[in-house]
């Protein structure tokens, strides 16, 4: 990483998020290191969870029924 001082500031650790994101160096989505879907597994779900159940769509991608629900409500993936 960057230590150049003119390149820190003192932030909350909100700050940080927000910043991870808009930088693109966030670890969400398919760059976590625990990461279980592809971004097109993702793009199927969203849509599947219009018309199935999250346990459905869960047993068809074998993930948690949780990881689905994280996903839909945005908790995740963003």
């Amino acid at each position: 990483g960057c230590v150049n001082p003119r390149h820190l500031r003192w932030a909350s650790q909100k700050e940080n998020s927000s910043d991870q994101i808009r930088h693109g160096t966030t670890t969400r989505g398919a760059k976590g290191a625990n990461a279980r879907l592809t971004p097109e597994q993702v793009e199927a779900a969203l849509f599947m969870a219009e018309t199935e159940t999250h346990a459905d769509i869960a047993a068809w991608l074998r993930v948690g029924r949780s990881t689905i629900t994280a996903l839909v409500s945005g908790l995740t993936w963003v």
